[in-house]
């Protein structure tokens, strides 16, 4: 948690500039009360810049366990902000009087930004209740992902493939294709079934049973002419948001545990020295 507190004067933070710019200057260790005064971003602690309706379903949900379980330290920062007169508050301020902690709570459930982040929480499970729970099993091509592993069905062509998953490592069989005869049960929340053949010999028929229930169905919308090659780049493009494994979706989270705590507390300190050197020999970087 990082606080907009500044006793020694307005310097330590363009409180001047409208949130938007402002945001652009926040240093490690600050951050802007403003931004429980609008409906567009989060500003994370490293002081980057997000989108509401582009966080996580993780991050999302850790800004909103933040607000309810820091409320009191965040009201107290938007009052001394107001007190100092650096920007009109939109959420009024409630009494300070006892039970403070629910008192706190109650008062972040009013601001702007809660409203934005409820929001987006309804929206996205309003989508889940109508997105695809079950698919045609006769035509069509489909991205199919269970807890462990995404699956890619052509039922047009009646080929099927295991996409490799490079976390875990590739099964043998993974990113081959094989003859699809029948699915049974492609349900959301449910295990599936696949009729295989698998070797050389058409007559060998094996039937594949995941081990973990389906949790996702996606249609492949290819395009006129589309290559079994095409479909799985699709597959890949749908099922990849969900997988822990892509770096590329991992995101700062805002809840910390103890021992994060601790050692950003040394960073901060490490920070603030830094900075009195620049101050001391004028410079204006590291």
């Amino acid at each position: 948690m990082a606080w907009s507190r500044d006793p020694d004067g307005s310097g330590e933070y363009p409180w001047a500039m409208p949130f938007p710019r402002a945001v652009r200057h926040l240093r490690l260790g600050t951050w802007d009360v403003r931004v429980l005064d609008q409906v567009q971003v989060w500003v994370d602690s490293a002081g980057r810049v997000h989108r509401i309706q582009e966080l996580s379903d993780e991050h999302l949900a850790n800004v909103v366990i933040l607000l309810r379980r820091r409320a009191a330290e965040i009201l107290l920062d938007y009052a001394v902000g107001t007190e100092m007169g650096r920007f009109t508050p939109r959420t009024p301020l409630p009494p300070m009087t006892a039970g403070a902690g629910k008192l706190a709570r109650n008062w972040v459930m009013q601001t702007p930004l809660w409203d934005a982040l409820q929001a987006e929480v309804r929206l996205r499970a309003d989508r889940r209740r109508t997105t695809t729970q079950t698919l045609d099993p006769t035509t069509g091509a489909w991205a199919v992902r269970t807890e462990n592993s995404s699956y890619v069905l052509d039922l047009d062509r009646s080929l099927a493939m295991r996409l490799p998953d490079e976390a875990a490592g590739e099964l043998r069989r993974d990113g081959a294709w094989a003859v699809l005869h029948a699915v049974e049960s492609v349900r959301v929340g449910r295990p599936m079934a696949l009729h295989l053949t698998v070797t050389d010999d058409p007559d060998v028929e094996v039937t594949i049973r995941t081990t973990s229930p389906v949790i996702s169905i996606h249609p492949l919308t290819a395009p006129p002419g589309a290559t079994p090659a095409n479909l799985v780049e699709l597959a890949r493009a749908v099922t990849r948001p969900a997988r822990g494994s892509d770096p590329e979706t991992v995101h700062l989270t805002q809840h910390r545990t103890a021992a994060f705590t601790a050692t950003a507390g040394d960073v901060r300190a490490m920070w603030a020295a830094l900075n009195v050197l620049l101050t001391r020999h004028n410079a204006t970087g590291a």
